[in-house]
């Protein structure tokens, strides 16, 4: 189900077990949830504080993974988005496949890639 900003809203961001979808703080302006018997399981939320583009962020609890919710949540509250005029953008690190995987499967493209890069050790010289 589709929720709005407000007093709901606000109460879905103060659970932390969806501090990826949610950010708190007055941001979050969209959330889609999936629900069992009234609790939520997987969120995926939206925050504007990049004006015309949106921030897409999905959680889902342990037991409710690997069920396709994060994909068809992230996939709807980007519709969502454009329906507002807005631009939903999704970012997560290289190394975290799981979500990589979800935002492409929502429909989302990479645009760009950062990497971190450590320094190595060189062997020394005989």
């Amino acid at each position: 189900r589709l929720t709005e900003r407000g007093p709901e809203l606000d109460a879905l961001a103060s659970d932390r077990r969806f501090r990826n979808a949610l950010g708190g703080g007055g941001i979050d302006v969209l959330a889609r949830g999936a629900y069992v018997d009234g609790r939520p399981v997987s969120l995926a939320g939206a925050d504007d504080r990049s004006g015309s583009l949106w921030q897409v962020g999905v959680d889902t609890l342990p037991d409710y993974r690997h069920r396709g919710l994060s994909a068809a949540l992230t996939r709807q509250l980007a519709e969502d988005i454009l329906e507002r005029g807005a631009i939903p953008y999704y970012t997560t690190w290289t190394r975290n496949l799981y979500s990589a995987r979800t935002a492409l499967k929502s429909g989302f493209v990479p645009c760009w890639v950062e990497y971190e890069a450590v320094p190595v050790n060189k062997p020394e010289k005989e």
